[in-house]
């Protein structure tokens, strides 16, 4: 059900002066949009529409001015103009995303925005932005009360919409206060190992859930500017870990294999809340004062102990401080690997397009996937050899050969990925050699990649297509001039 909030026709003049300017602009008063969302607001699926008429100049425009924002405390969500677009300003402004949309000075322009858990849609464009994090009034202004900018034009016609969404259930509420001194042995010297530890059980997944807690690290110096554990998931794999490192707390994944720099500081001796989000390949990570939202790619399944600890299994790093308030939710989702293909015979392509004249020469793989194939969830992986040809030539593989959704080619001496009909391009660290057998490991899910262990996001996969798989792009003229083998297709049910 969709509950209309609230819904202004009337036409509301921002004059472009903070609340609070008073002397500094001789004592004008500031004017500016202002009204409340009620307390179950939920801010995890809403709906904004308004029109905008802005009346800076086009300087001013550029430099990071405010259009609306949705909790005056927090600040989660902020439509902005910056640099001739509009852009999204996310979590107290820990992240900015380019909506790709240019503003108009001086002109109406209707915005039409949606929000819903992670995917963001302004006038027909969708892209992620990951968990929204808010703490206060719910009031939704033309005012950012944190940075002191109010929005110099013309607002009419607003209306905010929401649609109540199931909250991820609990499955750990843990609020008491816990020591732990950092060693790793459990004995060592006489003293005993003192950490934070328990087992989510069978109801946690590691494909959507969030977490909430209080620590406060003493690490000495040397140990927190280094590798500082706070907390890991999975004792067998360590799929996730927060750690101090220099000055800021990051996030590994997949054994240590990944590191993303979360951006926020800590200071040791200090308590500090940290709320983090992980779905469909993106992590939020968020203090009181702000956050970041980025892409970490798929979390390995691993042992599936679903261990939470302050320990680390695998590095023999122990957090050392207290811990209290951990709060973890989760949603159980059955996630059966479905082999669809397991085709380990060699294939051979000879280069030469299936559309061309002579179109029994030519040799190239192809395979339909059927029904089964799910395009939000799947995952390729094969071996591959590139003869030495025409190196205009630079097709590998290419999935759905009525849109061509995903295409593997090789770019610049590494191996790319593209999407979309070749419309975005992705480059890999992964090199590319001629007459070399090379593997391909490709996990897609949800807008996220990870290829070879690297992870990007690539958004939608557009479609519907036909779900057939080939070393021929039947878009541009482009074959394989090599073999394929060993190909696996596994997807989510």
């Amino acid at each position: 059900m969709e509950y209309n909030y609230i819904k202004q026709v009337k036409d509301v003049y921002c004059n472009g002066l903070y609340v609070h300017s008073g002397k500094d602009r001789d004592k004008e008063e500031a004017m500016y949009l202002q009204d409340v969302l009620p307390a179950d607001f939920d801010l995890d699926n809403f709906r904004l529409t308004m029109e905008i008429y802005i009346m800076w100049s086009a300087t001013a425009a550029a430099q990071d001015q405010n259009i609306i924002t949705i909790d005056s405390s927090y600040r989660p969500f902020s439509l902005v103009t910056k640099n001739g677009n509009i852009f999204v300003r996310v979590n107290n402004g820990g992240t900015y995303f380019d909506t790709g949309i240019p503003y108009k000075l001086r002109e109406w322009m209707r915005i039409d925005a949606g929000y819903n858990q992670g995917i963001f849609t302004i006038n027909g464009k969708t892209f992620k932005i990951g968990k929204l994090f808010g703490k206060g009034d719910r009031g939704i202004s033309s005012t950012d009360f944190g940075r002191g900018k109010n929005f110099n034009g013309r607002i009419r016609n607003l209306s905010v919409t929401s649609t109540k969404v199931a909250k991820l259930p609990n499955v750990l509420n843990k609020p008491e206060e816990v020591y732990c001194n950092g060693l790793y042995a459990d004995v060592k010297d006489g003293e005993k190992s003192q950490y934070w530890q328990t087992n989510l059980g069978d109801t946690f997944t590691r494909h959507a859930f969030e977490f909430s807690f209080d620590f406060k690290p003493t690490f000495d110096e040397k140990t927190a500017q280094t590798y500082g554990n706070i907390i890991t998931l999975d004792s067998g794999w360590r799929a996730f870990s927060l750690i101090t490192k220099g000055s800021t707390l990051y996030v590994t994944t997949n054994n240590q294999r990944n590191y993303f720099n979360t951006g926020i500081p800590y200071k040791l001796g200090e308590w500090m809340h940290l709320d983090v989000f992980y779905g469909g390949g993106w992590i939020s990570v968020n203090d009181t004062a702000g956050g970041k939202n980025f892409a970490i790619g798929v979390l390995n399944d691993g042992n599936l102990d679903n261990t939470l600890s302050t320990r680390n299994y695998s590095n023999g790093k122990s957090f050392k401080g207290y811990i209290k308030n951990v709060v973890v939710n989760s949603k159980y989702v059955k996630h059966t690997p479905n082999i669809i293909l397991n085709k380990k015979a060699e294939v051979d392509g000879n280069g030469i397009y299936i559309n061309s004249a002579d179109k029994e020469a030519c040799k190239y793989l192809y395979e339909c996937l059927g029904d089964k194939m799910n395009r939000k969830d799947f995952h390729f992986r094969f071996d591959f050899i590139a003869r030495k040809g025409d190196d205009k030539n630079d097709t590998i593989f290419s999935f759905d050969t009525s849109y061509r959704a995903i295409g593997i080619i090789f770019k610049d001496n590494r191996l790319a990925v593209q999407t979309n009909n070749q419309r975005n391009t992705f480059v890999t660290k992964t090199a590319f050699k001629f007459d070399t057998w090379q593997t391909v490991d490709l996990y897609y899910n949800h807008g996220s990649i990870t290829f070879n262990g690297e992870h990007f996001f690539v958004g939608d996969l557009n479609g519907p297509g036909n779900n057939c798989i080939s070393s021929n792009n039947m878009s541009n003229g482009h074959a394989l001039k090599g073999a394929i083998k060993n190909l696996l297709v596994i997807c989510a049910k």
